[in-house]
């Protein structure tokens, strides 16, 4: 499951849930899917917790490895099964 932080229009439902580590996500591991919704959710709004499968501490700290590397994100915090994640927005070039 990946949470992802309200955007700066401060629209309710902090937190949103997206269900996309769930079923195949769960016995494959984090496939191509997974990293897309990943990408677009950081993207968007920057903060994301993630809740990771109930899995081995080896294979947690390869699947958080994996996921903070495809998104080049920060890992800011880790409690029990959940991952938070960070990364900037790109600053947008001035207008002339």
């Amino acid at each position: 499951e990946i949470w992802r932080a309200p955007d700066s229009s401060g629209s309710p439902g902090a937190f949103a849930l997206l269900t996309t580590l769930r079923g195949t996500a769960y016995t494959d591991g984090v496939t191509d899917g997974v990293l897309a919704e990943l990408e677009g959710a950081i993207h968007a709004h920057e903060l994301i917790k993630i809740r990771l499968p109930q899995v081995s501490h080896d294979e947690r700290d390869d699947m958080i490895q994996t996921l903070s590397g495809a998104s080049h994100a920060d890992v800011v915090g880790r409690i029990g099964r959940v991952l938070i994640l960070y990364r900037p927005r790109p600053t947008a070039a001035p207008k002339r």
